[in-house]
């Protein structure tokens, strides 16, 4: 199996035809596509800590949730991040290809959202089968304390934000997972078509705070780190075509701390 084969299968699944414009899922970084996969490395990011893991595990291949490359060039990368730059010289020197599965799994039946439903351990039947871009929505399980099942099931600590007072959270009807940033286009629209009541996303900017304050919606804002999730689905997918040992998911830690 060749590092072409892999891509080509894992596009077959997830078609970059499905990405957002502006967004560089695919290949990020290039070499020799015919060789054939020494080990694969799955991770959110690549950063210095996935990248040396990748040469510690001879990987040629690492395939990450978010780019590696944001901007429309390498220049303009190279001064919004200039640590790419040093990462990208050992990439070279060690003939290991980068490949994303950015927002072309993230609107995926099984996407995003979905794996973060089922990380929580959430039962099936509460989902509702309403056609979100980015979103799964479901009824609020009032046998368990969402945000005790979002800390334990996530392992998220004192990185939880919301806008309301939490004995509150059995008037909840109806929630929405937008994994990532939730749009606040999106969010307004099911407010307005679905009453939801409950919103889990991240990343969440001051003015959408107060528009979502004005309109009464409950938020539930977790790190954007619980992205790492897609990783999961996806060394299942590979586990069809390569043997298990092949494939290491390496997971990093929250790039900031709470300081109260």
């Amino acid at each position: 199996m060749t590092v072409k084969n892999v891509i080509g299968y894992l596009e077959d699944l997830y078609p970059l035809k499905h990405a957002e414009p502006w967004d560089h899922s695919g290949l990020n970084v290039k070499f020799k596509l015919s060789a054939k996969i020494t080990s694969i490395i799955l991770a959110i990011d690549l950063t210095t800590e996935v990248l040396d893991y990748a040469i510690s595990k001879k990987a040629n291949l690492i395939i990450t949730h978010h780019p590696f490359i944001f901007s429309d060039s390498w220049i303009n990368e190279y001064q919004n991040a200039p640590y790419k730059r040093v990462l990208n010289q050992k990439l070279k020197e060690h003939q290991i290809n980068v490949y994303s599965l950015h927002t072309n799994y993230d609107v995926a039946f099984l996407g995003t959202s979905h794996q973060v439903f089922k990380t929580l351990g959430l039962n099936a039947k509460k989902l509702r089968m309403i056609p979100t871009l980015y979103g799964v929505v479901f009824d609020n399980p009032r046998e368990a304390n969402l945000v005790e099942l979002i800390a334990k099931q996530l392992n998220i600590k004192n990185a939880i934000r919301t806008n309301f007072e939490l004995n509150k959270l059995n008037q909840v009807e109806r929630v929405v997972i937008f994994a990532g940033s939730g749009s606040i286009t999106d969010i307004n629209k099911l407010k307005a078509s679905l009453n939801i009541d409950l919103v889990i996303t991240s990343d969440l900017k001051w003015n959408e705070w107060i528009n979502y304050q004005e309109l009464g919606i409950k938020i539930i804002e977790i790190p954007h780190l619980v992205e790492e999730v897609f990783a999961n689905q996806i060394f299942q997918d590979l586990t069809k075509i390569l043997i298990p040992e092949q494939i290491h998911i390496k997971k990093i830690n929250l790039p900031y701390k709470n300081l109260i």
